[in-house]
């Protein structure tokens, strides 16, 4: 499940809680593409990633 655009500390809020009893793939932090990207796997196996800020990365290649 990808969570994306949403504001940084929305997607901290949600990380923090879905890690929980799960496994951290990589921790939130800053990358070239957004303020705010992680993945992780919740405790019932579900995938999550994060990703604040997509569609301004992605408007950057459009012209």
């Amino acid at each position: 499940i990808s969570i994306i655009d949403a504001d940084p500390e929305m997607n901290k809020s949600i990380f923090e809680k879905l890690s929980e009893d799960g496994t951290v793939i990589m921790p939130l932090s800053a990358v070239p593409w957004s303020a705010s990207f992680g993945m992780l796997v919740d405790k019932f196996g579900v995938m999550w990633k994060f990703n604040s800020e997509a569609s301004k990365f992605l408007d950057s290649f459009v012209d």
